[in-house]
């Protein structure tokens, strides 16, 4: 996975992260796609007139996998995200959040750990204690399983190869 991330980013290409193993440490490698889900539901949990819309979800592969949704809404005064992703919560403010047009900004979920690749993370945009938006579902594997079998072989390469590892990571924590 490093290495194809090294090429993938174009990053130290002459030195991969796997330049130094021997036939026999390759050979422990795991041959074939990625098995992946989609959990994707941009509907998890619906309210009653929510100001806040959720427009997208997407991965941005730049040092570490990092969610990055797209919501809507015309004022982000007191928002905050919040994303649970297994027993742990994340929290990002408005301050975080980055303008993109007029009413719509990105929401960048960072901090999840490589073991967490496959688990659900359910997010919601709250005003104080009060939920504002649609509570939705998404994954890495859930965008990972959107672009595998797409046209572009590098990125499959790189997604089924980050998935492999994240799955081993689960596996080896336990």
């Amino acid at each position: 996975y490093g290495a194809k991330a090294q090429a993938y980013t174009d990053y130290n290409v002459d030195n991969l992260a796997n330049g130094d193993l021997s036939d026999e440490q390759k050979a422990y490698g795991t041959d074939g796609k990625a098995i992946t889900v989609s959990d994707k539901n941009l509907k998890y949990t619906v309210i009653d007139n929510p100001t806040v819309k959720w427009k997208s979800a997407g991965l941005l592969l730049d040092g570490q996998a990092t969610l990055r949704f797209t919501i809507q809404t015309e004022n982000i005064n007191g928002l905050a995200v919040k994303a649970q992703i297994g027993s742990k919560t994340i929290e990002i403010l408005s301050s975080q959040f980055e303008k993109r047009t007029n009413d719509t900004y990105y929401v960048y979920v960072r901090d999840i750990n490589v073991s967490q690749m496959s688990d659900e993370v359910y997010l919601t945009v709250y005003n104080g204690e009060n939920a504002v938006s649609n509570t939705i579902c998404y994954s890495i594997e859930s965008y990972a399983n959107s672009k595998i079998d797409g046209g572009d072989a590098i990125l499959s390469d790189l997604l089924t190869l980050m998935i492999k590892y994240g799955n081993s990571a689960k596996v080896f924590a336990g």
